[in-house]
């Protein structure tokens, strides 16, 4: 078995030699797929130093960001577009362009004045379905990059904004039986997917919890230690940590796609959110909030995926059992999701692991 950081040097090294940086998908757009795909290589270039890594990533912003800092194809309207505001930060630093900084500073408004439901929670989407709606996706693709804003320019309200969407979700989107997250909810109960007593939808969803659980990890690395509010995450993510390694597999370590019913028997083993878990283990144990038996079960479970779920082929490396881009449904809907190898969504968070794994000496 090769080490982590050299699985995901493989990983990035992979997609540079099959996609060019502008080519990633979806085509021309500047969107979230690319944004966990290159926060993944940007981790892994943290580690090992390799230019290339850097250069394919500002290849791919450059080929977005014109000279203006106007942002191409960029959806005001949309949470996931904002996520990969977080690519900015290092390119300001190390250019110095102020196209960069105008970019940034456009997500930033666009955030600030962003629509709400009555008790605060950001809407999902400004327009179509998702208004008055609240998915856990959400805080990933919205919340780090406002906290990485705040500790960088001193905006100490945004970690009021980004806890306060975290304390929500954790309130409104907890199943009382089995204290997993369900995937959304609507405040009016009005959506054809959820409860119409409780708003919520009916499902626990993994890659949604993933997003969850390292978003909440982003936003306190970032908060001041003195923070007061700082605790409250820490305890949401060994409360929910706690919860999910109840539902891991006994043989693979890896978790289903429908986190809550792992027997069923057309639910299936899903890799992203099993990295996304993974990564949130040993990132929680690392940083203090988990305990250190963490650091074992999540070694388990990056030696399960690597086992179960990663193809090695004349160098190049393949993720599979990759859920694509998914919507908010009733169980079948989650189950007959197609499947893709190297899907950004996987091979992006299976590079987040294998950076943190490194940091483990794995």
């Amino acid at each position: 078995m090769k080490t982590a950081l050299e699985y995901g040097i493989m990983g990035c090294e992979t997609i540079m030699r099959t996609t060019d940086a502008s080519d990633l998908k979806p085509l021309g757009h500047w969107h979230y797929h690319q944004g966990v795909f290159l926060s993944g290589m940007e981790h892994i270039y943290a580690l090992c130093s390799k230019e290339q890594l850097a250069k394919y990533i500002k290849d791919y912003v450059d080929s977005r960001i014109r000279p203006d800092g106007t942002i191409d194809h960029y959806s005001r309207d949309m949470l996931d577009d904002m996520q990969p505001g977080i690519l900015l930060f290092r390119l300001i630093d190390e250019t110095g362009d102020e196209k960069y900084k105008i970019a940034l500073d456009t997500i930033m408004d666009h955030l600030k004045n962003w629509s709400c439901n009555p008790d605060g929670g950001y809407w999902h989407r400004l327009s179509g379905h998702g208004q008055n709606e609240m998915w856990l996706d959400s805080l990933y693709m919205g919340c780090p990059v406002q906290a990485m804003y705040a500790k960088r320019y001193d905006k100490p309200e945004l970690f009021d904004t980004v806890v306060g969407q975290a304390v929500l979700m954790r309130e409104k989107m907890t199943d009382k039986n089995n204290r997993l997250l369900r995937h959304a909810w609507n405040y009016y109960g009005a959506a054809p997917w959820c409860d119409p007593e409780t708003g919520l939808s009916s499902v626990a969803w993994g890659r949604a919890i993933g997003w969850y659980v390292t978003a909440v990890l982003d936003i306190y690395q970032n908060m001041p230690e003195d923070h007061p509010k700082r605790a409250v995450l820490a305890t949401i993510e060994r409360e929910i940590i706690d919860t999910l390694i109840r539902y891991r597999d006994r043989d693979t370590y890896m978790w289903h796609q429908v986190v809550n019913m792992p027997k069923m028997p057309d639910n299936w083993l899903e890799s992203s959110c099993s990295c996304l878990f993974t990564y949130a283990m040993a990132r929680g144990a690392r940083l203090g909030i988990l305990d250190e038996k963490y650091i074992e079960r999540a070694k388990e479970s990056f030696r399960g995926i690597i086992t179960h779920s990663v193809d090695i082929w004349r160098d190049n490396l393949i993720v599979e059992r990759v859920c694509v881009g998914t919507g908010v449904g009733e169980y079948s809907h989650y189950v007959n999701r197609p499947t893709a190898s190297n899907d950004l969504h996987g091979i992006g968070v299976f590079l987040l692991m294998c950076g943190e794994m490194a940091k483990h000496g794995i």
